[in-house]
């Protein structure tokens, strides 16, 4: 039987960059929503009460905005988990004082324990990947430098519209 031509580059999805960047982080997200569903939230909605506690570490004022510049998610996505965060009472808005237009975001005292508890377990599997895997010790740097170079290219690239669908 004639093999048929392959069109990826990569002789099997394994070799391929992009394939395994998705199939480690889905692994990682799996793992870390095993651990956070325990404390009833989800990979994306602690990622945005990351966010807001980070960018709240340099600016008193957090918008929605900023967040979603600072996390690159999809605004409706933002959006959504922000109006189910606030309706768990986990986060809540104001107007902003400066901005009417804009709500400043905060964290309520549910989701400064939830950051607590997430960092506690992410510290736990990031230090058992660590020992499993001895290279990453020694070139953090240099792989993250390699990463960012990758998510700076794909940030910057527009969508090609006769492509999209």
């Amino acid at each position: 039987m004639k093999r048929k031509e392959n069109t990826f580059g990569d002789e099997k999805p394994e070799d391929s960059l992009g394939y395994l960047v998705w199939q480690i982080s889905h692994i990682r997200q799996r793992k870390i929503n095993l651990a956070l569903g325990e404390i009833d939230l989800t990979y994306p909605q602690f990622v945005l009460l990351l966010g807001i506690h980070w960018l709240k570490q340099n600016d008193e004022n957090v918008n929605q905005v900023q967040l979603i510049r600072f996390t690159k998610m999809d605004k409706s996505v933002v959006s959504s988990i922000l109006m189910l965060l606030e309706k768990k009472r986990i986060i809540f808005r104001e107007i902003d004082k400066k901005d009417t237009r804009a709500k400043v975001l905060e964290l309520g005292k549910k989701g400064t324990d939830s950051k607590s508890v997430y960092i506690e377990q992410s510290i736990s599997l990031t230090n058992r990947l660590k020992n499993k895997m001895g290279f990453l010790e020694e070139v953090p740097e240099e792989f993250q430098g390699y990463l960012k170079d990758i998510q700076d290219y794909l940030t910057s690239q527009k969508p090609n519209p006769e492509n999209s669908e």
